[in-house]
């Protein structure tokens, strides 16, 4: 009956229920990543999958930002000191596999993140419909840029998505071609 209602609450077998090994979990994730990461990115990624549930997860998070755990740049959230010496201190806590899975998690985010930032769409319009830009970059390099002509908005977003979830095979198949 408890795995059931585990289940119904959202947090799978071997998920964690307690704020406190939330907090610790944070704490470990961000001492993974070593890089600022966006809250709502955070929430995602720890409240998927059984890991834990969202509410957990947004409360431990606020009490570490309100103990001084964490701190927000322009780019996200990262660990202060204090939540260094945390995760450092008390990661072994958590199961092994928990946070193995976790890392990998992180790093599929991370790269997701990485995608995101190198991959820009935008839908403009158009005198009979839409334009649908694409522009990959890598830092300051801007290496591909396209367009695309949409007959409505529908069209137009079915293209921004597939745009963003197929870039890089994009790019791959046209160097492909080109060279």
């Amino acid at each position: 009956m408890a795995i059931q209602e585990d289940i119904i609450a959202g947090v799978g077998p071997g998920g964690l229920r307690d704020m406190h090994d939330v907090k610790i979990l944070i704490c470990y994730l961000l001492r993974t990543l070593q890089r600022p990461f966006p809250r709502e990115k955070l929430m995602e990624l720890l409240s998927a999958d059984g890991i834990s549930d969202y509410f957990t997860v947004s409360a431990a998070f606020d009490e570490l930002r309100r103990l001084g755990h964490l701190q927000e740049s322009r780019d996200g959230w990262s660990l202060t000191p204090l939540g260094e010496q945390t995760a450092s201190a008390l990661q072994s806590s958590l199961p092994a596999a928990l946070r193995e899975r976790i890392a990998a998690e992180a790093a599929e985010a991370l790269s997701r993140l990485q995608r995101e930032s190198e991959v820009r769409t935008e839908i403009l319009p158009h005198q009979d419909g839409y334009h649908v830009c694409c522009t990959m970059q890598d830092g300051p390099l801007e290496f591909l840029k396209l367009s695309f002509y949409a007959p409505d908005l529908e069209h137009a977003g079915k293209i921004q998505r597939r745009l963003k979830e197929q870039s890089t095979e994009l790019y791959m198949t046209l160097m492909r071609m080109l060279t």
